[in-house]
């Protein structure tokens, strides 16, 4: 399992930690020593076929659409301990992935978008690392101390929705 501590979270914190202390007006993080969410896509990547990005009551929520065929909603929240939620919405390929094998890949192809995306490699490779070892799905591991990811799949009609939950506890 990877072990570097700041390479395993520095894509959780760039996007958190990018923020310059205090909280937006209005946006529920006036007092949040986490600051306000950034957005983690920028919307000039050639990858993406649109973005938007917006605050709401003490989360943030980015919304991508790749030119791919694949839509990703990420909702950053937490003030003190920071949680990540990703949904990827895709076209059903037939048999049923493993949603550790499938977020490695997703992260893997959005750490190749930009450089300043290549940290989100490290966590391809953690979910890989649980894909190998046959971790099931929805059940929760923990790469590093207070450290917290899972992931799930659902399958409806043609298409499929991954969640990926990232925390801190």
């Amino acid at each position: 399992m990877i072990r570097p501590f700041i390479w395993f979270w520095l894509p959780l914190t760039f996007s958190l930690a990018a923020c310059t202390g205090g909280g937006g007006e209005g946006s529920g993080f006036e007092d949040c020593p986490a600051g306000v969410p950034q957005p983690v896509f920028s919307p000039r990547l050639e990858a993406l076929r649109s973005h938007e990005f917006r605050l709401a009551s003490q989360q943030a929520i980015e919304i991508v659409e790749t030119q791919a065929g694949w839509t990703l909603e990420l909702t950053q929240s937490g003030c003190e301990k920071v949680r990540q939620e990703y949904f990827f919405t895709l076209p059903s390929e037939g048999e049923k992935p493993d949603p550790w094998a499938l977020a490695a890949d997703l992260f893997r192809e959005m750490a190749g978008w930009d450089t300043s995306l290549a940290p989100l490699q490290q966590w391809a490779v953690v979910f890989g690392q649980a894909a190998e070892k046959g971790v099931p799905p929805n059940q929760p591991i923990q790469p590093e101390p207070g450290h917290w990811m899972k992931a799930d799949l659902v399958v409806v009609g043609d298409e499929m929705v991954l969640r990926v939950l990232l925390w801190q506890a």
